[in-house]
C-alpha cells in the first residue's frame, strides 16, 4: 500500500508542479500554486500515516547514553547516527513494531506524557514522517 501511496504522491506532486507553470503567468500565483501542492502532499502523507502500522527498519538501532536517545543506521562495521530523540520520541519509536497504528501510538503517548490529544497526534505525525524520510521506518 505504501508503494501505491508513494506513487500517487509523486504523480500528484509532478502534476501540481507542471500545470501551474503552464497556466499561471505571475510569480505570485505560481508560489501560491506550489504552496497548495505542498499542502496536498502533506495531507496525503498524513492519511498514509494514519492508516498504517509503522515498523522499524532492522538496520536501525536505538542507543541510550545517559539521558540521550540516538538512532543509528548499521552499515557494515559502522554505525551512522541519524537523529536524537527525547522521551516522547522513544515512546513512539518503541511502538513502531508493525502492530500499532497512529491511534494506538497516540494512546501510549497520552498515557505517559502530559499533552493534549491534538498536540500528541500532530507531533506523532510529524515525528513518524521524519522517521520515514530518514528510512528508519516503513509504513
Amino acid at each position: 500500500m505504501a508503494d501505491i501511496a508513494t506513487s500517487r504522491r509523486a504523480f500528484i506532486s509532478a502534476v501540481m508542479a507542471i500545470i501551474p507553470g503552464v497556466f499561471i503567468g505571475s510569480p505570485r500565483e505560481l508560489r501560491a500554486a506550489k504552496q497548495r501542492s505542498k499542502e496536498l502532499v502533506t495531507r496525503l502523507e498524513s492519511e498514509i500515516l494514519e492508516s498504517s502500522k509503522p515498523r522499524r527498519e532492522t538496520s536501525i538501532s536505538c542507543v541510550i547514553k545517559g539521558d540521550k536517545r540516538i538512532l543509528y543506521r548499521k552499515r557494515g562495521d559502522k554505525s551512522i547516527p541519524l537523529c536524537g530523540m527525547n522521551f516522547t520520541g522513544k515512546i513512539i519509536w518503541d511502538s513502531c513494531d508493525g502492530k500499532n497504528n497512529l491511534k494506538d501510538i497516540c494512546g501510549l503517548v497520552l498515557e505517559r506524557c502530559q499533552v493534549t490529544e491534538l498536540r500528541a497526534r500532530r507531533d506523532i505525525i510529524v515525528f513518524l514522517a521524519g522517521l520515514k524520510k530518514l528510512g528508519a521506518i516503513t509504513l
